[in-house]
């Protein structure tokens, strides 16, 4: 009807569907410590509400944002079960596409390794490089871990 099943479009809303309110929770903590003085002091200076948050306070949550991003990725990276049920063909994520190599005839060790190793190094190598706002943007949040 919508055009929405074996489709990218429909795995991209049901992604968002655990996503976004992870990354709400998270952000939600992160956004009460921001001191409201901030956004007044921006205001006095002679910007709008809008500019205020674009200009001021968003340049101050990058690393909770940032964060929140990271999760909400490697989330849907690792996603398997809403691709396994919802996904055709075309819009085939990795980890469906890596549970393929386990067939009737036996498991296919070596094309299946290679395979684990392409789908870990993206998220690896992200990591890596946003750590510094990761590890700052987890510890300014109610989030321990």
């Amino acid at each position: 009807m919508m055009g929405l099943t074996n489709s990218l479009a429909g795995l991209v809303i049901s992604h968002l569907t655990f996503a976004l309110p992870l990354s709400i929770w998270f952000l939600a903590d992160f956004f009460d410590n921001l001191p409201p003085a901030l956004e007044e002091a921006a205001m006095i200076d002679g910007d709008s509400r809008y500019s205020a948050i674009f200009n001021v306070l968003i340049p101050n949550m990058k690393e909770g944002i940032i964060a929140a991003g990271l999760l909400s990725f490697v989330l849907s990276w690792n996603s398997f079960l809403y691709p396994l049920i919802l996904a055709g063909e075309e819009s085939k994520t990795l980890p469906v596409a890596v549970a393929e190599f386990n067939t009737f005839q036996g498991l296919l060790i070596s094309r299946m390794s290679a395979a684990i190793i392409l789908t870990i190094v993206p998220v690896i190598v992200l990591a890596f490089y946003s750590q510094k706002y990761l590890v700052k943007g987890l510890s300014e949040t109610g989030i321990k871990g």
